[in-house]
């Protein structure tokens, strides 16, 4: 059976129309949702008890960037293939540890940062960069483009 079938000529599907089957059950077949495995090696060496691990894209800047937040390349660990940029060339991802209480004090930092940030928002007052740091948002006033309507 069809959405189509289920459909009246126009409007909304019809409530108590009859279900129809799945097209997706899950399974091992379906892989998508997977993380790239770590070497069993890697885990006993660096147990999960005291680091974390994360496999990086290969891109310009990128590994860099991760270096100077303390995440470290394992050495022994070829390169992966396992996504593609935007011209479809492959990228390869490369494997990082990281202590894990450095791990779990920048995250207690990220959220902190989120929380504050949702705590602004809240308010209607700024403190984050730009022109409007540190400005009250006034509450008389659209702060969305007016062709942002609804219906």
């Amino acid at each position: 059976m069809t959405i189509e079938s289920q459909k009246p000529e126009r409007g909304r599907p019809q409530r108590n129309a009859e279900r129809r089957e799945r097209r997706w059950e899950g399974g091992e077949a379906d892989n998508g949702d997977l993380k790239l495995p770590i070497p069993d090696w890697v885990s006993e060496k660096f147990p999960e008890s005291e680091y974390r691990h994360r496999w990086f894209r290969d891109e310009p800047g990128r590994i860099a960037a991760h270096f100077k937040r303390d995440w470290d390349p394992v050495e022994g660990v070829d390169p992966v293939p396992g996504a593609q940029d935007k011209f479809g060339n492959p990228i390869s991802h490369i494997l990082h540890v990281k202590y894990r209480d450095w791990y779990e004090q920048d995250r207690a930092k990220m959220e902190d940062r989120r929380k504050e940030t949702l705590r602004q928002m809240e308010r209607g007052h700024i403190s984050g960069e730009g022109d409007d740091a540190g400005k009250t948002l006034r509450s008389e006033v659209s702060y969305a483009d007016s062709a942002n309507r609804l219906g």
